[in-house]
């Protein structure tokens, strides 16, 4: 026996729902005159024709899980019915399974229900000539059984095809949308490589080139020594970037793993303390996290030094703490109060948007009264560690 179809709780009140609209249906059919008296235990009624309909539709609550035996219960519900004289009622639970079988079972099936309605349509038409020799009635019993069968089976597989075709549709489109999307990069990789990194890799190459004629222990070599460092950094990280958007789908998911997290901020302290920022570090991170976690904890920590680095006094505080719940960074620096603050660009923008897309919150700003022009201004993020 084939398998179940595919169903939901939301299918199955609908089956519910439409089982008991039926039923109405039956109801107001026989009230209305449109349905035959029939004889049964001896007592001739209209009412006998709800009996095989109400079968019918206790059915139809279960038409998902055992298909196939409700069909077979539908048509011989339909056939009672005929043999006592014939209702709508029966007609409207038969288009009902057939119509829902059509519209969800698998193709294969849905083709053999096909070739078996159209089948017993004509096999309708031919046994009546045979039998009535009438061509006239053949030809209204023939119209009568392709309209019963054949027309919910139909009007089943055109909705059904049409909803294949959107569902293409919306795949050539995503198809489309992703394919753009890796063109975009691609193209925004070659930018990148052929605008900046040649800059970027020629600014280590003077400073190094520098270096060979300044004095050891001169303000001229320690600049220096800090750019050729910042550039080969910076080169360094654009080239993982580069790589990352040649990438795409699980690669770039992959290349993910080995972004920088917490475990290189040393690496960070000590270029921040070559470009002359005297950093106190206290850092004391959850042992796992992660990955997402880790790495937006990292840049976060990076682009607060880099700040300071730039608008500070020269001292900056860094603590990185953390337990099961969450990994907090906490980053302040001496500077002087002034209208500008100091990271409010993109720098600060972004630090809340990787610390809020985690689920976590971010606060930026000065401490202390403003009585004197050397204040602290603080960068505090905390992450979920289940973000």
């Amino acid at each position: 026996m084939p398998a179940p179809v595919k169903t939901s709780p939301s299918l199955v009140r609908r089956d519910r729902r439409t089982a008991g609209w039926l039923l109405l249906a039956g109801v107001a059919v026989v009230l209305m005159g449109l349905a035959e008296e029939t004889t049964v235990l001896g007592r001739t009624s209209v009412w006998w024709h709800l009996l095989p309909v109400t079968v019918g539709l206790a059915a139809v609550t279960v038409q998902r899980r055992f298909p196939l035996t409700v069909l077979g219960i539908a048509v011989l519900t339909a056939a009672l019915d005929l043999a006592w004289g014939w209702s709508l009622a029966s007609v409207l639970v038969l288009w009902e399974v057939l119509y829902t079988g059509a519209l969800a079972w698998p193709w294969a099936w849905v083709e053999r229900l096909r070739r078996a309605v159209v089948g017993l349509s004509v096999a309708a038409l031919v046994v009546s000539g045979i039998v009535r020799l009438d061509l006239r009635d053949a030809a209204n019993i023939g119209l009568l059984a392709f309209a019963v069968l054949v027309t919910p089976v139909w009007w089943a597989v055109d909705v059904r095809r049409q909803a294949d075709l959107a569902e293409l549709a919306a795949r050539n489109a995503e198809h489309d949308r992703q394919t753009a999307v890796r063109e975009e990069r691609a193209r925004m990789a070659r930018d990148l490589h052929d605008a900046v990194a040649g800059d970027l890799a020629s600014i280590a190459l003077q400073a190094e080139g520098g270096l060979r004629h300044a004095a050891a222990g001169t303000p001229e070599r320690n600049a220096l020594n800090a750019i050729r460092a910042s550039g080969v950094r910076a080169v360094g990280e654009l080239t993982r970037m580069i790589t990352l958007l040649r990438r795409d789908g699980d690669q770039a998911a992959d290349d993910l793993t080995t972004a920088p997290g917490l475990d290189l901020v040393g690496d960070l302290v000590r270029h921040a303390e070559r470009s002359g920022l005297a950093v106190q570090a206290q850092v004391d991170p959850p042992p796992e996290l992660p990955v997402a976690v880790d790495h937006a904890a990292y840049r976060i920590v990076q682009e607060a030094l880099t700040n300071a680095a730039r608008h500070g006094a020269g001292e900056a505080q860094l603590r990185v703490s953390g337990d099961d719940d969450a990994v907090g960074v906490e980053v302040r620096s001496r500077g002087r109060r002034t209208t500008v603050v100091p990271g409010s660009g993109l720098g600060l923008l972004t630090m809340r948007e990787r610390a809020e897309g985690l689920g976590g919150e971010f606060e930026s700003g000065w401490e202390g009264t403003g009585s004197g022009d050397q204040d602290w201004w603080s960068v505090r993020a905390r992450i979920p560690v289940q973000a």
